[in-house]
């Protein structure tokens, strides 16, 4: 479903910089992993 279809969504992306994923703390994993999920979702949302 598209609410505009004459204004394509604006596409950009979000990096997450950490030193060394060997020493990652398994919170700081979590959270990337959760932050994937949810814009992989708004991405299906909005094609």
């Amino acid at each position: 479903m598209k609410f505009m279809p004459d204004y394509p969504p604006v596409e950009f992306n979000i990096n997450a910089v950490y030193p060394n994923r060997s020493h990652l703390p398994t919170k700081v994993r979590l959270f990337i992993d959760r932050l994937a999920e949810r814009f992989a979702e708004h991405r299906e949302w909005m094609t």
